[in-house]
C-alpha cells in the first residue's frame, strides 16, 4: 500500500501543513540542516526544522528527516551524523528514516564528485553508523545517476534508499521499491514548491 508525503525545508517556509494533510500528504520528511558550501564543512540547522516538526506532530503526520551533506571522508560523516543528531534529532520521536542526502553541492564547489565514488561511500558509511550507533533507522537519498555511479551499493546494501526520478510513472530499478521522490508541485496558497514522494 503507497503512503503520499512531501520532503519540505526553510525553502517552504509558511506552508500550510492542514492543507497538505487535506490534500492526502501522510507524511513529510524534513530538512534538518545541511553542510555549508563554502568550506565543505561548517554545518547549519534549517531555520524552518524545529516549527515543521512541532506542527507536522500536531496535525497527526509522520515525520523523518535528512541532512543535506558534503562528506567526503568517514569521519566528515559521522561529524554530520553527530551535529545532527545534538542539535536536530535528540529527544524527537520520527516515524520515517533519517536520510543523507547525497548529491551535487549549489555552491559549485563539487566536494563529492571531485572526491570520487567510494569517498563518498565512506561518508555516508559514516553518517549512517552513526545514527544507527545512536538507534536511529537510516537510509541514502539520491538520484539514480549517483546509485549508480557515485555510490558503492555493495557497501550500504543495508541503508534504506530513497530514490529521486522526477518521471510520471515508477522507474523500473530496484531502488523504487523503498521510497520514491517523483516530482515537485506548486502548492497554490504559498506558491512555494515542495517535492512529492511515496513509500
Amino acid at each position: 500500500m503507497q503512503k503520499f508525503g512531501v520532503d519540505l525545508s526553510s525553502h517552504n517556509a509558511g506552508i500550510n501543513f492542514l492543507n497538505l494533510k487535506n490534500e492526502g500528504v501522510e507524511f513529510a520528511i524534513l530538512r534538518a540542516g545541511y553542510t555549508g558550501y563554502g568550506n565543505g564543512v561548517s554545518k547549519a540547522k534549517d531555520t524552518s526544522f524545529e516549527e515543521f516538526y512541532n506542527v507536522a506532530k500536531e496535525v497527526g503526520m509522520g515525520v523523518g528527516a535528512y541532512w543535506f551533506s558534503c562528506a567526503n571522508t568517514y569521519d566528515k560523516g559521522k561529524a554530520e551524523a553527530e551535529f545532527m543528531y545534538e542539535n536536530c534529532l535528540k529527544g524527537k520521536q520520527f516515524d520515517y528514516p533519517i536520510y543523507i542526502d547525497v548529491e551535487n553541492d549549489t555552491g559549485g564547489k563539487n566536494w563529492l564528485v571531485n572526491a570520487g565514488k567510494e569517498a563518498i561511500t565512506d561518508g555516508i558509511i559514516g553518517f549512517c553508523e552513526t545514527l544507527e550507533n545512536l538507534g536511529y533507522y537510516v537510509g541514502i537519498y539520491a538520484n539514480q545517476d549517483w546509485f549508480k555511479n557515485w555510490i558503492n551499493l555493495d557497501r550500504v546494501k543495508d541503508y534504506d534508499k530513497w530514490l529521486a526520478a522526477w518521471l510520471k510513472s515508477k522507474p523500473r530499478t530496484f531502488l523504487s521499491d523503498t521510497m520514491w521522490q517523483f516530482g515537485g508541485e506548486t502548492n497554490q496558497q504559498r506558491r512555494s514548491l515542495h517535492r512529492k514522494s511515496v513509500v
